[in-house]
């Protein structure tokens, strides 16, 4: 038996799951937390909302901050050429995930990993400047 008596895995993991059915182990008063409406509210619809709202606050952002003017004009149209070439992609069907699987993923962050791991220590012999 490969649950070796219930000490190595536990016998539940081997019951098919049933997504229209609560276990008998979850209480109920879990479903009235806040937490778990927040999860709910949290469609895919509302990432859109949320996607919104962060480009908004960048856009604030590098409006506010202290770059010049000709550097805000770069900025801005930058990213306006980025969303319309990430729109154009959509509105054609082409996405650049749609012929990778999950492994060259993996493998690509992995990679992105030990690139970055490999600038750290450079980072900490960098000379320390002071904001006063």
């Amino acid at each position: 038996m490969p649950e070796f008596g219930g000490y190595f895995l536990e016998y539940n993991n081997f019951i098919p799951a049933d997504p229209f059915k609560t276990p008998p182990h979850i209480a109920p008063v879990w479903y009235f937390t806040p937490f778990y409406s927040m999860l709910r509210a949290t469609t895919d619809d509302m990432l859109k909302v949320f996607n919104v709202i962060v480009i908004l606050a960048a856009a604030l952002s590098i409006l506010k901050g202290k770059f010049s003017s000709a550097g805000k004009l770069a900025i801005l149209i930058g990213t306006v050429v980025l969303l319309l070439g990430f729109g154009a992609f959509k509105f054609l069907g082409v996405s650049a995930l749609s012929g990778c699987d999950a492994k060259f993923w993996g493998v690509l962050v992995m990679g992105g990993a030990v690139v970055i791991l490999a600038f750290l220590p450079w980072l900490d012999n960098s000379p320390v400047k002071s904001i006063r």
